[in-house]
């Protein structure tokens, strides 16, 4: 074998590895996009189901409802602005999203003035109240700062694609915390 040979055979080896790689770091956003709508897979005997695992994060997997003694039970859907921001779902997502973080940001301002801190602290977020104030929602704020992400990228992205089924599981953790947090501003 000659070097030339050697050559053709190493190019042989690498072309269709190399093209695979290449192609999928060029279609990558659009395969992105494409992954984002899988709901459930099925290959063999295994089944996954991705649309469950939405609003559950492993650093905080608790239910909301065990974070105030269970007085906030998964939202209903008969509730009017429920029923409504859920039909909104279907038709934009985006704009479920942004509609229902009203009632979080509004929940969030009126906790804020409760415990006597600045105005200027809602711009920062729950997570930037002081220590004590942060202690009775200390359960929500890993979840508020989750759900203002998805809704500064709804709010500000030219190219967010949201799946219906993920703005309803929004629009019900939106209704979570902001009970939540109007619940302890009751108690503050």
């Amino acid at each position: 074998m000659d070097w030339l040979e050697f050559f053709a055979s190493t190019i042989d080896s690498l072309a269709w590895p190399g093209l695979l790689a290449v192609s999928l770091f060029l279609l990558k956003a659009p395969l992105l996009q494409i992954l984002a709508r899988i709901s459930s897979l099925k290959f063999g005997g295994i089944e996954a189901d991705f649309k469950e695992a939405f609003g559950r994060s492993p650093d905080n997997a608790d239910d909301l409802s065990l974070i105030d003694g269970g007085s906030t039970p998964a939202a209903e859907p008969e509730d009017d602005k429920l029923a409504a921001l859920y039909s909104l779902a279907e038709l934009s997502p985006r704009a479920a999203v942004l509609e229902s973080w009203i009632a979080v940001e509004s929940a969030a301002r009126d906790y804020i003035e409760s415990v006597g801190a600045s105005k200027n602290t809602l711009a920062l977020g729950l997570d930037r109240l002081p220590d004590k104030a942060r202690t009775p929602i200390e359960g929500v704020i890993l979840r508020y700062r989750e759900l203002r992400h998805l809704r500064n990228e709804a709010a500000h992205a030219n190219d967010f694609d949201f799946p219906s089924f993920y703005a309803k599981d929004f629009v019900e953790e939106a209704h979570r915390i902001a009970r939540v947090i109007a619940s302890k501003t009751k108690n503050s």
